[in-house]
């Protein structure tokens, strides 16, 4: 989302970060990274060394980025040290500055900012058509006095993701006279919820009420159809309390505070601040409606058919509340319902949750098919909703057949309840621990090898080390994944 207000050199540089944090070990071969990224060699070197030279000019701690023989390795701790380097990017980017100063109304003409920043007026103007280029992609123009319009909900959304994503944890990039006004309204939005609100949410909600009001300060104001409109029952005293708040820090009109509040509710749903049920919310049409409710039902009927056991009264009632917030919370965001989500190619998620992983693709692929312009960073998006909807909601025991493990070993019951106990801690599968082996068992394992063993047989003649649970984890998923197919085939 920020690319296009980098410099060039920076987003190579943060093309290859990225890269290197998805590789196994995070070292590649100079080679993949010139094929996958299409730089040349030139280019990849360049930005490796440039990554190594900005982490001693900005004094990174924990990130080092080597090049040996042909290979660039990245070394990260926990801390989010990647982000502060992208951080350091963006404040360094003339590009940034301009859209900040637009943004802002900071800005009377093209050629102060070019003498601000000692750049020609002819590299202001080209910078500006750059920007503007970018955003004639999401229906929003640059105005002569050098402003932002279009659609004030997707500009602010566009806002949003462009703070938030840049700045959070770092630094608050909004005057103190923002900063003054949102910590008001954020106190007054947090005595109003029923549940408190996580440092993140808080954050998220910081940076979202400050483009807010720094729009409404420039006279922006969102505006719905009658066919976006909606009122939210059993919340008639937040509506008026935030109302109320716009009565008294605004020169907004009545028909703007309606609709600035029915934006903050629908940010509050869509991260769940606000939790609705659909017969809650009003639409003054049903046109919206109908679309949310479409979603909703085609995800349903693609599930029944897909996993055939039908889920108990109250799954199916927690799993359509949360299904119709994410179907919801497409419609009126998109197309900025991004969130910046990791794309879902996680192994470790397709080992644990195969079922509702596999699900979860194909629906996205069937909804591709009702809705013909969904692209790729909303499929991501609505792929890592769906499927942690499923996750959270459903427990993985519900379809997963259970896997037999008899736990059989020369030290006694006590020494095979401590080892099961353990073995209960995989809680991504529907384990089962025996004491004796059947006919059911899937795993025997024991410090004893027996013969004529119909199953698997692990043998640990010691206290199990990292290596022996590493063994076991991947027998489990071998199975499972085979209990799956034989399930459901056409996975």
């Amino acid at each position: 989302m920020i690319n296009f207000l980098l410099e060039k050199q920076s987003n190579q540089k943060l093309s290859v970060l990225s890269y290197l944090i998805f590789c196994e070990s995070k070292t590649a071969n100079i080679v993949d990274i010139i094929k996958d990224l299409n730089l040349s060699e030139f280019l990849v070197t360049k930005a490796i060394k440039g990554i190594a030279a900005d982490i001693e000019t900005y004094k990174i701690q924990n990130l080092t980025i080597q090049l040996q023989e042909k290979k660039a390795t990245l070394v990260l701790s926990e801390t989010d040290s990647l982000h502060k380097l992208s951080w350091y990017y963006i404040n360094d980017s003339i590009s940034f500055k301009l859209f900040d100063t637009i943004f802002k109304k900071s800005l009377t003409s093209l050629e102060s900012f070019a003498k601000q920043q000692f750049i020609s007026f002819s590299k202001a103007y080209l910078l500006k058509i750059e920007i503007e280029e970018e955003l004639k992609k999401h229906g929003i123009q640059i105005t002569s006095d050098l402003s932002f319009t279009g659609q004030e909900s997707t500009v602010r959304f566009l806002l949003f993701q462009i703070y938030f994503t840049s700045f959070n944890g770092l630094s608050y990039p909004f005057s103190s006279t923002i900063e003054k006004i949102v910590t008001q309204f954020t106190q007054l939005i947090q005595g109003l919820l029923t549940t408190k609100l996580s440092e993140t949410q808080l954050l998220k909600l910081t940076f979202f009420s400050a483009i807010t009001f720094e729009r409404i300060y420039q006279q922006h104001h969102v505006s719905f159809t009658e066919d976006e409109a909606f009122t939210l029952q059993n919340e008639s005293s937040f509506t008026l309390a935030i109302n109320d708040f716009f009565k008294e820090h605004t020169t907004m009109n009545d028909d703007f505070i309606q609709s600035e509040t029915q934006f903050l509710q629908i940010f509050l749903i869509s991260e769940k601040l606000i939790m609705v049920d659909k017969e809650n919310i009003l639409f003054k049409k049903n046109n919206v409606f109908l679309k949310i409710e479409s979603m909703t039902l085609l995800f349903f009927d693609s599930f029944t058919q897909y996993f055939k056991k039908p889920l108990s009264q109250k799954l199916t009632t927690a799993l359509e509340k949360e299904i119709f917030r994410i179907n919801y919370a497409f419609i009126f965001i998109r197309p900025f319902y991004l969130k910046s989500y990791f794309k879902i190619n996680d192994p470790f998620i397709k080992e644990c949750y195969p079922d509702f992983h596999a699900f979860s693709t194909l629906f996205i692929s069937t909804l591709s098919n009702q809705i013909s312009d969904l692209e790729e960073p909303h499929k991501d998006c609505l792929l890592h909703d769906y499927l942690f909807a499923l996750i959270q909601i459903i427990p993985n025991t519900y379809f997963n057949e259970a896997i037999h493990i008899c736990v059989d070993f020369s030290s006694g019951p006590i020494y095979n309840h401590f080892i099961g106990e353990k073995i209960k801690l995989f809680k991504f599968f529907n384990i089962r621990i025996e004491r004796y082996l059947s006919k059911q068992t899937d795993i025997y394992l024991s410090d004893i090898l027996l013969p004529n063993i119909h199953c698997k047989t692990l043998i640990w003649n010691t206290l199990p080390l990292a290596s022996d649970w590493e063994s076991l984890g991947n027998q489990i998923i071998r199975i499972n994944n085979e209990k799956l197919k034989k399930r459901m085939p056409h996975m």
